[in-house]
């Protein structure tokens, strides 16, 4: 018999804003994210050949559970921040690792 899937919300992480946003009537300091599903990856390998930033900020908005529009209003050094922790999503775990013995 097949096990239920977990209803547990999956784990997020904060990423503290070096300056305070303004967006949609809010001013936001932080946002919090969790980490990518499978869907959130095949989502990002079916959109090569989009514009790169696009492609980020699609996968932000996924990932950030903010609208994709909102990554345009932070500053440029958070914006780059935030896709170096998307490029980490793509590294491969130390677990995951072969060796050839």
């Amino acid at each position: 018999m097949a096990k239920e899937p977990s209803k547990q919300a999956p784990a997020r992480t904060v990423y503290t804003l070096s300056e305070s946003v303004a967006f949609n009537g809010e001013s936001i300091a932080e946002i919090s994210y969790r980490g990518p599903t499978a869907r959130d990856m095949r989502k990002w390998f079916n959109s090569q050949g989009k514009p790169l930033g696009d492609r980020y900020s699609a996968f932000l908005a996924d990932v950030c559970e903010k609208p994709a529009a909102f990554f345009d209003e932070i500053p440029a050094a958070d914006y780059l921040a935030l896709t170096d922790i998307v490029d980490g999503f793509f590294k491969r775990p130390a677990s995951a690792e072969t060796s050839t013995a």
